[in-house]
Formats: C-alpha cells, sequence, structure tokens
C-alpha cells in the first residue's frame, strides 16, 4: 500500500478557496492567450484573465474567441467580441494576442450558458477612462470578412522560443 510519508490532519490543513461561479465586473486582466485552428478550420484565441483586485484576486477565467470561422455569424459575433477586448484595453489593431496581455480592462463575468457551475468572460470595458486606441488601423485596410485580415504563412509572426516570451516570468 503507498505510503504518503507521514499522516495527514484535514483539521491543520487550510481549505481550498470556493470556485462558485464569479458574477459581476471586475479589474482583471489577460496573462495567457494562444491562437488555436478549431474543429471546423477556423481560428480562435484562448485566453486567461486574472482578477487583479477586490473578493476575488487572483482567480483566473478562461475564455475563446471565434477570429475567424466558417460561419459567417459565428465570425461576426467574435471579431465583434474582440473589438470590445480590443477597445477595452487600448488597442485599435493586434496582430499577435500577447498584445493583450498585462493591460488592465474591467471583465464582466457568469455562468457559461452550457455550463452553468464555470465562469465565464460575458464583456470588457476599460480599466478607468476609455484609452485612446494606440494604434489604430486604417480603414482601408478593412478586409472583406471583417476585421480580420489573415497573413500569408510566410507573413505570420514567429512565436518567441521556449522561455523567451514576453511574459515576466520567462525573463
Amino acid at each position: 500500500m503507498p505510503e504518503i510519508g507521514g499522516t495527514f490532519d484535514t483539521s491543520t490543513a487550510e481549505k481550498r478557496q470556493s470556485f462558485d461561479v464569479i458574477k459581476g465586473t471586475h479589474p482583471a486582466q489577460v496573462i495567457e492567450s494562444d491562437v488555436v485552428t478549431t474543429k471546423h478550420g477556423g481560428m480562435g484565441a484562448k485566453l486567461t484573465f486574472e482578477i487583479i483586485d477586490g473578493q476575488y484576486r487572483g482567480r483566473k477565467v478562461w475564455g475563446f474567441i471565434n477570429i475567424s470561422n466558417p460561419s459567417p455569424e459565428a465570425q461576426r459575433i467574435g471579431q465583434s467580441e474582440l473589438r470590445e477586448l480590443c477597445e477595452a484595453v487600448g488597442l485599435g489593431a493586434i496582430s499577435n494576442t500577447d498584445e493583450l496581455h498585462f493591460k488592465p480592462l474591467m471583465l464582466k463575468c457568469g455562468a457559461d450558458r452550457q455550463d452553468p457551475e464555470r465562469t465565464v468572460p460575458k464583456g470588457y470595458k476599460p480599466y478607468g477612462p476609455a484609452p485612446a486606441p494606440a494604434n489604430q488601423a486604417q480603414p482601408e485596410s478593412q478586409h472583406a470578412s471583417g476585421g480580420f485580415q489573415p497573413q500569408t504563412p510566410q507573413a505570420q509572426p514567429q512565436r518567441a522560443a521556449a522561455g523567451g516570451g514576453s511574459r515576466p516570468w520567462s525573463r
């Protein structure tokens, strides 16, 4: 029988933090992101938010935003959500989700429709007064599919090698 190296007494261990659904609007920031291919051949951004103040400080909320999708409606909804997020952190155009990292915003949280015990992002607002977009896209650069302009494979930005990203802990 596997031993645990002593006796564990539950009365001396700290209770875990509650993981009830977070509701309402809270100060947060994107701390991790990735762009993935969806099962239908589109692209989506997987985002990890961390609440930075208040009762839920340190809690994480995970979200997904469609960037491109074979369904025009899913793509329209996703691009509207990505626009709201970019505007909340003061960006007018992005080419890499790392540009969203560590910029404070107000994150509206609520329960997921399919999994009511899971917290998901429901909206984004500026942290303080609305910031002016730092890198406004030129209107003539709009693409027929909306605000997303796919890049050719050779023009795709290269991900930093392991440990060389822009995250503070990887320096």
